[in-house]
């Protein structure tokens, strides 16, 4: 990218311009404050990126750069949250995951736990996060958690409201450069073919997130009752994620240890071997245990739409 920078750019027009985005921000109408926040997040959002992508790298200073920028970014953000709850009280109800800072003294750990309760982490979520919690570390639970948290996105896409906004966001992005309310663009360009190998698994990646979305149109919100179902609509992602030999992923492999799936080798008394029905076997305890793992991250009572 430093290459097709037009010459002359420095960071204090790259600042200039921020400057201007926000100003923006804070004096324009609705259609304009949405605009130009827009702009300033895919600036500041691309540059920590590189930041990150550096320190990946083993570039010091990067990585120095990006605690400086972190530590003291989140720490105004929790300052932030707590005068402010209600500002991030409906984004925090929805997630499980909130940033803060981690310490090893105790202040901040019980400075953290109060936020938690100020803006209601997690309450909204759609996943059990009262009582008893389900073991986050397992694999199927892990998955399970994840699957879910997929399918949410593609079910909340095909609410009413949320159709209703993404079309409002359109209008008010063609009104910004000038163009119809009612103007798309046109296509893309189709991508250059990839190898054939690689192209028959991205076909089959695309057509399983398809299948995906088009199945969670139909889910209500996961609870103790519908479970099976976002179970069975979940699939075509476990596919897409571990492979149609999922049993061979390295986090069902203890699977492959268990006595269950053992018998006695003939050929070599004292010793065990895998049943002939093991693979098959392993499959399908793999998916009972994935469909209990969305009865156990499930709420008791559901508060999501």
């Amino acid at each position: 990218m430093a290459s097709v920078a037009k010459p002359g750019v420095d960071q204090f027009d790259v600042f200039a311009l921020i400057s201007k985005w926000s100003l923006r921000v804070e004096k324009g109408n609705k259609s304009e404050t949405d605009w130009f926040g827009e702009q300033i997040h895919g600036v500041a959002s691309r540059a920590l990126a590189e930041i990150v992508r550096l320190a990946f790298t083993g570039h010091e200073k990067s990585a120095k750069n990006l605690h400086l920028i972190l530590a003291s970014n989140v720490s105004s953000f929790v300052q932030l949250c707590e005068q402010n709850p209600k500002l991030f009280e409906p984004i925090a109800r929805k997630t499980t995951y909130w940033p803060a800072l981690i310490s090893c003294l105790n202040d901040s750990q019980r400075r953290n736990k109060k936020l938690q309760a100020m803006i209601n982490l997690g309450l909204d979520s759609g996943i059990n996060i009262s009582g008893k919690q389900p073991d986050w570390e397992s694999a199927e639970i892990e998955a399970a958690s994840s699957l879910h948290g997929l399918m949410e996105l593609y079910r909340q896409d095909y609410l009413p409201e949320n159709i209703k906004h993404f079309r409002a966001q359109i209008r008010q992005i063609n009104k910004m450069l000038g163009r119809s309310s009612n103007y798309r663009p046109p296509p893309p360009k189709p991508l250059p073919q990839l190898p054939p190998a690689m192209q028959a698994e991205l076909d089959r990646e695309n057509e399983l997130v398809k299948q995906a979305r088009l199945i969670s149109k139909n889910l209500k919100p996961l609870n103790r009752q519908n479970y099976p179902d976002w179970f069975k609509a979940s699939l075509p992602i476990f596919y897409m994620r571990y492979g149609n030999d999922f049993e061979n992923r390295k986090c069902f492999a203890h699977y492959w240890k268990s006595a269950a799936y053992m018998e006695n080798n003939p050929a070599q008394p004292g010793k065990k071997r895998l049943t002939k029905r093991a693979r098959g076997d392993i499959r399908d305890a793999i998916k009972n245990q994935l469909k209990q793992a969305f009865h156990s991250i499930a709420p008791k009572s559901s508060r999501v739409r």
